[in-house]
């Protein structure tokens, strides 16, 4: 490996995280390590490297050449105040931009970016089973899922994955939903201050 990839790799304590990633992507069908920059003085030469789960990350792909064209993370954390922020990140080829939802501001307000320009999406999918049909990944576990779901719906009496959709459509209350187009456009719209 080159020198310089090891030591970001080492920085970033990528030996462990990759192993989680793979761990995810063989579950979930795919994992997501995010490039950022680094915030720290003296210490640009080494960018941030997050591996991030496919609960918090969707990706568009173009449909040509699968690229990815644009992504969104989401994430959440608890103010002074006790009052919990959720966050929206927005990864486009040149920029990188995040959102604070904020309904007293209509919806959302920008409250970082970051103007990167190597045309690229800083957002790798790290995929299990890429197939034709499924450039983003088949999980290892597809053939069992319907069995364990209806186990955990049964046990518990109600379904934990649509307890997952239920949270992000709270995350994103007021927008369109988190994986569709419209709702990267209007993200890419708003940090342009495009009407």
């Amino acid at each position: 490996m080159d020198q310089t990839l090891d030591h970001i790799a080492q920085y970033n304590d990528l030996d462990a995280g990759y192993q989680q990633a793979h761990v995810t992507a063989m579950v979930m069908k795919s994992a997501y390590a995010i490039v950022g920059a680094n915030p720290r003085p003296g210490e640009a030469e080494y960018p941030p490297v997050t591996i991030e789960s496919p609960l918090e990350v969707h990706v568009e792909p173009a449909p040509a050449t699968k690229r990815v064209v644009a992504a969104i993370r989401r994430r959440h954390d608890r103010a002074p105040d006790g009052a919990i922020r959720h966050y929206l990140t927005l990864y486009r080829p040149d920029y990188t931009v995040t959102f604070v939802t904020a309904p007293e501001a209509g919806g959302y307000v920008e409250v970082a970016r970051d103007d990167h320009g190597p045309d690229k999406v800083l957002v790798v999918p790290i995929v299990d089973r890429p197939q034709l049909w499924a450039p983003l990944g088949t999980s290892e576990s597809a053939d069992v899922t319907p069995l364990s779901d209806a186990a955990c719906k049964n046990r518990h009496g109600h379904d934990d994955q649509r307890g997952v959709r239920r949270e992000a459509e709270t995350v994103c209350a007021g927008l369109p939903a988190l994986s569709s187009r419209g709702f990267v456009e209007g993200l890419h719209n708003r940090a342009h201050n495009v009407a």
